[in-house]
């Protein structure tokens, strides 16, 4: 301890051989190594199960402390610490996915442009993002395995790539995992002298945690297979959680995409909402709220048919219950089909219309004065004439 604390060099060789001597003379190392580890609970617990061991203590009878311990521990029989088993617990798939988040990541070369622009999603998309500040050498054209690694980690379904090339300038490539291996890929070209931050215009900002609109303009994303794609990919990269109502002062920003001549115009607006009362639905006013940006479609690559079919199906436990003759129509109406059993018009007890009683007196009292009438003609029709005359009295 003194030499220590002067500033000598820790023990020796010699030292610790001695200090270790002195230890066994005492008998207090022997009996350390001589008397086995305590058990805790969840290895006790576990022991009732686990074979016999006869040449064990009597306080581990039951339990082979040599080849059980390892093989339940291989076999993850003892839980794990509670934050690290929430923690699986949440990665684990589910009947209700959680918000799909996204991983916003440099390539090994970026510009200021894309910096700005990656910046700008991440701060669109929290909190369910995670920025990387550091570059990165990942290529998911080319090689998607240390990517798929990264959000596998991360717990990320999204990604946005941000490089700078003398080839490809300003490139964002967006894309979508499923089953931790990459689904879709979409490369933008952005054209520098476009691009607006979102720091660079004053005015109103989205919410954190939001949900915004969106507009598709062109007959591009009708048309083409690959426009069609990044409109999905769109949508479902900003759209957040998945909710079945929406607060209307919670719609504040709206994102407008325009196909023309092959280019995509990305309009970025904040929604603000002015009068309106109970009865009266407020006017929205659009500001410009950033990112804008113009790009170019480059490289892409979409799933094959036979994974995208795995990708969409829907869980058993989230399926409509079918119910007979009720069906859905393309608007969302419920619409069903009523079985009745043949009906006989004859039979049918109909309302009368108005004027047959006195069509009916009228044939009676014409057939009377021809001779054909009988009796009870003739009193129905005197009877029709004192009615008659008690009414214009």
């Amino acid at each position: 301890y003194q030499r220590r604390v002067h500033g000598s060099p820790p023990h020796t060789q010699d030292s610790r051989s001695f200090i270790h001597s002195e230890m066994s003379d005492s008998g207090a190392a022997t009996k350390a190594e001589a008397s086995p580890r305590r058990l805790g609970k969840r290895e006790r617990e576990a022991a009732r199960t686990a074979p016999t061991n006869p040449n064990a203590p009597k306080r581990m009878r039951g339990f082979d402390s040599t080849e059980s311990v390892q093989a339940l521990k291989k076999q993850n029989v003892f839980n794990k610490k509670g934050y690290v088993r929430r923690a699986i617990e949440n990665k684990a798939p589910k009947l209700v996915e959680n918000c799909k988040r996204s991983l916003v990541l440099k390539g090994r070369k970026t510009s200021e442009v894309v910096n700005a622009l990656l910046t700008d999603i991440h701060l669109l998309k929290k909190p369910d993002s995670v920025h990387f500040q550091h570059a990165n050498d990942v290529q998911p054209l080319l090689d998607p395995l240390k990517l798929e690694f990264l959000c596998q980690k991360n717990d990320c379904s999204l990604f946005a790539l941000g490089t700078h090339s003398k080839k490809r300038p300003h490139c964002l490539t967006l894309g979508r995992l499923y089953d931790a291996h990459m689904l879709d890929i979409v490369e933008l070209g952005i054209q520098a002298g476009s691009f607006e931050s979102i720091t660079s215009i004053k005015g109103p900002k989205a919410a954190v945690g939001s949900k915004p609109a969106f507009v598709f303009i062109g007959d591009d994303f009708e048309n083409k297979d690959e426009w069609k794609e990044l409109r999905n990919l769109i949508v479902d990269f900003f759209r957040g959680h998945v909710v079945s109502k929406l607060y209307l002062e919670g719609l504040d920003h709206v994102f407008v995409c325009t196909a023309h001549n092959g280019v995509l115009l990305f309009r970025s607006f904040a929604i603000s909402l002015t009068g309106g009362d109970g009865d009266h639905a407020p006017s929205a006013q659009l500001v410009s709220m950033g990112p804008n940006f113009n790009a170019k479609l480059n490289r892409h690559s979409f799933a094959p048919a036979d994974v995208r079919k795995r990708a969409l199906v829907v869980p058993k436990g989230l399926r409509p219950k079918k119910i007979k003759n009720i069906t859905t129509s393309g608007l969302g109406e419920r619409v069903g089909q009523i079985h009745m059993a043949r009906q006989n018009f004859d039979k049918i007890s109909l309302k009368k219309p108005k004027g047959a009683g006195k069509k009916r007196a009228r044939d009676s009292s014409a057939t009377n004065e021809d001779g054909d009438g009988d009796a009870t003609g003739g009193i129905s029709d005197n009877a029709s004439e004192a009615k008659r005359a008690r009414t214009e009295q």
